[in-house]
């Protein structure tokens, strides 16, 4: 065993002892903590996600390698994932928020009623609201245009899905002193076709962020049973 990965395999023990015995939140940071300090571990299976009581999200950040989030609740309509160690990701009906212990965290999003995940029928859709990041831009305009492509075939778990891809064009005028930037990037949603629900996602939470891929696995997981019993 390397020194790197004894010292993470001292801290995610130390860490369990510490956690052992507390809330329901804390158990479930538990549950994920291999995975979070031995992120070269192998991937869930599809029978590990189909047996957890905790819903999970795969996540690939930048050119990190992939982690697990666990949804811990669910707070006025808003989903908050978490990691083991602490990183936040909050999303309304799955368009991220807020972000917390990243490089960069994303603190505020207004306007969350317009957000056109909301409804239907997304397509040909504006959306302006603004953000606020940490150390970087507050109450930064933000236009994003939504638009649904064409059904097509993706793999999950060696099954077949048809999606439908939503394409969101974010676009933003940075207009600081000495400074005047205008960035524009696009994020991607796949609404599984009959259920109507993401199974998949890339989003760049800011200007600053790195892009999150993001895979609905336990989502998916429940599709598949649902496939199976029919």
């Amino acid at each position: 065993m390397s020194v790197a990965t004894f010292l993470r395999f001292f801290i995610m023990v130390a860490v369990s002892i510490m956690l052992a015995g507390c809330s329901n939140i804390n158990r479930l940071y538990l549950e994920t903590l291999r995975l979070a300090f031995f992120e070269d571990g192998p991937s869930l299976s599809l029978e590990q996600v189909r047996e957890s009581r905790i819903d999970f999200l795969k996540v690939l950040h930048g050119e990190r390698l992939p982690v697990y989030m666990a949804l811990a609740y669910i707070e006025d309509g808003q989903d908050k994932w978490v990691s083991a160690d602490h990183i936040v990701v909050a999303m309304d009906r799955d368009k991220i928020i807020r972000i917390s212990g990243l490089d960069v965290d994303l603190q505020y999003t207004d306007n969350l009623q317009g957000n056109p995940l909301r409804s239907e029928p997304l397509s040909n859709v504006n959306w302006q609201y603004h953000i606020d990041v940490e150390d970087h831009h507050f109450g930064l305009p933000v236009d994003s245009q939504w638009q649904r492509g064409a059904p097509q075939q993706v793999t999950f778990y060696d099954r077949t899905f048809t999606v439908i891809p939503v394409t969101e064009t974010v676009s933003i005028d940075i207009d600081e002193p000495y400074w005047t930037h205008e960035t524009s990037w696009q994020n991607v949603y796949w609404l599984e076709q009959d259920s109507g629900q993401i199974i998949y996602s890339e989003q760049k939470p800011t200007p600053n962020s790195d892009l999150m891929k993001m895979t609905f696995v336990s989502r998916i997981a429940r599709l598949i049973n649902v496939r199976e019993a029919n």
